[in-house]
């Protein structure tokens, strides 16, 4: 109760305080953070790996380093403001989450979290971080996701988030790091086939119960890039384009034209790059009135800090915290891509 009357007294605040609501935008971003564990062994989760013990040698001194660099990456993508939201995957527990809010650049950003342990054996999860005086959460939950390869056994759970952004609009979110493909893509497929059909139930129950003017925003690590079958057929997730047709019923994958370029992405296979980290949004978030895309704002960003010369391969790839099993104190196997969604007022 306490908390619904705090939305609502800086609803109208707001409203009142004479603000020019149609210069509003908010940064969306989206980061892998590869492996983004802290240095203390945990019995319930395998993480062997990565402790001070482990074949990763990973103890408090390096973690110290990623959660310095973890919290560089998002001041700097946020440039003079910080990001509204910031979706993250490959993040070990909540303890990691609020060092990153409280002892990295983030520190005096203020912000808030969302995350859920998940039962994925790895302990890795995705999680939220979120500007508390601009949206204000009203639902969240997750959505499990079983290894169809292996039942029994779970992947990451995806997040969900409803939320009012001020000064008005609701916002269906989802957080998303589908299943690897490890094993082999083919093998393995299967088990993202299932998570996109999991996620596309719970989009359509969102249209059942919000109608086609609901705001959907996906973001993730999909595992698989906008052209393959979980996102364009199961997920029905369409290429976005300025000449495109907008439904508000339907889904666009904002990230779909970077797919196809040659000289970067979000990650790097094999001496070349692809986009497994999308962000994927309903119609109404394209062409309503309120809160919408911001046309043409989708990026990689790729500052020559985040990235390390390809040896094995031409060009660069992205500077990671490890390459292979050797420790080379970088940022992340993957770059972060981001967006903009810009208030636009109704002109009534």
């Amino acid at each position: 109760m306490l908390r619904n009357c705090k939305y609502i007294l800086l609803i109208l605040c707001l409203c009142s305080s004479g603000t020019m609501v149609h210069a509003i935008v908010g940064r969306v971003l989206f980061y892998n953070t590869e492996n983004f564990f802290d240095a203390y062994p945990d019995s319930t989760i395998d993480d062997s790996e990565f402790t001070p013990d482990g074949l990763r040698h990973w103890h408090y001194g390096r973690y110290r380093d990623k959660l310095f660099k973890v919290g560089q990456v998002i001041a700097n993508v946020g440039q003079w403001h910080k990001p509204m939201l910031v979706g993250l995957c490959e993040v070990e527990n909540r303890k990691v989450l609020e060092h990153l809010v409280y002892y990295s650049p983030l520190k005096n950003m203020n912000y808030s979290l969302i995350h859920f342990e998940s039962p994925y054996n790895r302990g890795l999860d995705v999680a939220l971080l979120y500007d508390s005086t601009r949206f204000l959460p009203l639902n969240t939950h997750t959505i499990p996701i079983e290894l169809q390869t292996n039942p029994g056994s779970y992947s990451r759970d995806i997040l969900y988030v409803s939320a009012i952004i001020l000064p008005s609009d609701t916002l269906h979110l989802y957080i998303c790091h589908f299943p690897s493909r490890r094993g082999g893509e083919m093998q393995s497929e299967k088990n993202r086939h299932y998570a996109a059909t999991c996620l596309r139930n719970s989009v359509d129950s969102i249209y059942i119960k919000h109608g086609k003017e609901a705001k959907i925003l996906i973001m993730g690590d999909f595992n698989d890039y906008p052209s393959n079958r979980s996102l364009r057929e199961l997920l029905m997730a369409k290429p976005y384009s300025s000449k495109v047709t907008i439904d508000n019923a339907s889904l666009y994958n904002l990230s779909d034209s970077l797919h196809w370029r040659q000289d970067l992405g979000s990650y790097k296979y094999a001496g070349q790059w692809g986009m497994l980290d999308q962000f994927i949004v309903s119609g109404a978030l394209l062409k309503s009135n309120g809160w919408q895309y911001k046309p043409n704002s989708v990026t990689i960003f790729a500052p020559e800090w985040l990235l390390t010369p390809d040896k094995k391969n031409m060009g660069v790839r992205p500077y990671s915290t490890y390459w292979g099993r050797k420790y080379q104190g970088g940022y992340s196997d993957h770059l972060p891509i981001y967006m903009d969604i810009q208030f636009i007022p109704n002109s009534d």
